[in-house]
């Protein structure tokens, strides 16, 4: 009897790169060929570098994952039917920010249903690390010079012309003038001496007869009066 043998080809890897030098947080790319895949079976893949593996990040769709995230996050690929030659397979990592140095970088896969790890062989990458960016300073616009506003001078108003007010004019009463005290045996008027003499033909003056009838009558009046008046007092003081 013949015995049937069945030889299972253990899964290899072996990784290339098309970038000896990257940026540290620049995306790159690692090619990994694979042979021994078991056919149509699926299996997780990972990027692994640097110090102690931890300063690659492996990128799934849009996300970035750390060494030690969960095998479930991380990108899977299906392995095809006839597995006799080297499968390509590629997988996008980039180291942090701060990484600088050569470093070294490897894949890693692992089938779905098992718990073993297959490595690919150690390759080296110049990192350099990620430039800081220099804050570029922001010209600050000077304010422009507020426009000075010339104050117009208001018009001085028309002092308007007050009248003038007129004196109040005050009634003082003139007081009545004393009465002249009469004294007896005087005559109390001068007797008016009215000039009617007339100028005769021969230059001389000529005083009519009215005239001194008149200085005759005021002087025989004075007389009476003041002899009536005298009478009286001497007769009030022989009482």
């Amino acid at each position: 009897m013949f015995s049937t043998l069945v030889f299972t080809l253990a899964l290899a890897v072996s990784v290339t790169s098309p970038h000896t030098n990257v940026v540290g947080g620049d995306e790159f790319e690692l090619n990994a060929n694979v042979t021994g895949f078991e056919p149509s079976s699926t299996y997780y893949i990972k990027a692994l570098g640097g110090d102690n593996n931890y300063e690659v990040l492996t990128k799934n769709n849009e996300s970035w994952l750390s060494w030690n995230s969960s095998w479930d996050s991380m990108p899977q690929f299906v392995s095809p039917e006839a597995t006799e030659s080297a499968t390509l397979v590629t997988v996008k990592g980039k180291f942090k920010d701060d990484s600088s140095g050569t470093k070294d970088v490897k894949v890693r896969i692992r089938k779905v249903d098992l718990d073993e790890n297959y490595d690919s062989n150690l390759i080296s990458i110049l990192v350099t690390a990620k430039a800081t960016p220099t804050p570029t300073a922001t010209a600050t616009a000077s304010p422009s010079p507020t426009p000075t506003t010339t104050a117009t001078p208001s018009p001085s108003p028309t002092p308007t012309k007050k009248p003038t007010p007129k004196p109040t004019t005050t009634n003082t009463s003139t007081p009545s003038p004393s009465p002249t005290p009469v004294v007896l045996g005087e005559a109390t008027s001068t007797p008016t001496v009215i000039d009617t003499a007339t100028v005769n033909s021969s230059g001389e003056k000529s005083i009519p007869n009215f005239s001194i009838l008149m200085v005759v009558g005021g002087l025989v009046l004075s007389t009476t009066a003041g002899f009536s008046i005298w009478k009286k007092y001497r007769e009030e003081n022989s009482a």
